[in-house]
């Protein structure tokens, strides 16, 4: 006959495991070696990677997602969630100058162009987190 086991939220907490979002921050912190002031609102490029492939920089995306974390208030990652959603993204969109035209007005065109690539970058460092679950998972485990 099999088990089942229903494991439900907290359960993780209940047992003391390092799980909360502030473990995971001290994670990255602690894997990168970032220094407290190293991290800002700068969204990482998607560069070529040494094996031709396009790719946001590790180093630069566990910043921009440290970052993220210090804007976070409560311990739970319910709070991530939510405040990911209220969060202001200007200083994050607001990279570099307005792009501007021929005689010097603002190319909207090319202004779109920029803000879609930031919005880009700045989606696939988030899902960058997603690239960790095997690796923090297993190291939260007793």
């Amino acid at each position: 006959m099999a088990n089942l086991f229903l494991i439900g939220n907290g359960f993780d907490l209940e047992h003391e495991l390092p799980t909360s979002y502030q473990n995971f921050k001290n994670y990255l912190v602690e894997k990168y070696k970032i220094k407290s002031n190293a991290c800002n609102a700068t969204i990482p490029d998607e560069l070529t990677q040494a094996d031709g492939n396009m790719g946001i920089n590790d180093y630069e995306a566990a910043c921009f997602l440290v970052y993220l974390l210090d804007q976070v208030e409560g311990d739970l990652w319910s709070n991530v969630e939510k405040d990911l959603g209220r969060l202001s993204y200007e200083d994050a969109l607001d990279q570099g100058e307005t792009p501007t035209d021929r005689e010097g007005d603002q190319d909207c065109w090319a202004s779109v162009a920029t803000y879609e690539n930031l919005a880009i970058n700045m989606k696939k460092s988030i899902l960058w987190i997603k690239c960790f679950s095997p690796v923090y998972n297993s190291s939260a485990t007793p």
